[in-house]
């Protein structure tokens, strides 16, 4: 009778031991499971790379296989906000560049939609009841 009452024993201290870990978040297997893996500085390049892309918060998170809480946490970071600041920078240095080049081919709609996209750029509507500037150039005989 002892050894089925340690069996039984041993089986409830297991089944206990299991239940806490599925309930703390841990995984004999992997290790602590509750709490994700952040950021780290060293992946700043390739934060950089998705800033260049113009990615949303939510797709940078999905691409780090974090929350977008863990990049909300990031973004107050000084590394974080400088390596995507620094890629949307590069990503606009970029847009001009090629807005230069199908200007010189001659497709300025392209160039335009694209400047208002990602570069902020607009159609400028002079008001129709602004006074026109009236140059007089003194005649050269």
């Amino acid at each position: 009778m002892k050894g089925l009452t340690r069996r039984l024993e041993k089986l409830e201290r297991a089944m206990t031991t299991d239940l806490l870990d599925v309930y703390f978040g841990f995984d004999q297997s992997r290790g602590r499971t509750g709490r994700e893996k952040g950021i780290s500085a060293k992946d700043s390049m390739e934060v950089e790379r998705l800033g260049m892309l113009q990615c949303s918060d939510q797709e940078i998170a999905a691409w780090f296989g974090v929350s977008e809480s863990v990049i909300q946490r990031c973004r107050q970071r000084r590394w974080f906000r400088e390596a995507t600041e620094r890629g949307r920078a590069k990503s606009k240095i970029w847009v001009r560049r090629a807005q230069m080049q199908m200007l010189a081919k001659g497709n300025a709609s392209i160039a335009r939609w694209l400047g208002k996209q990602i570069l902020g750029q607009g159609d400028e509507v002079e008001p129709a009841d602004r006074p026109i500037p009236v140059i007089v150039l003194p005649r050269i005989d």
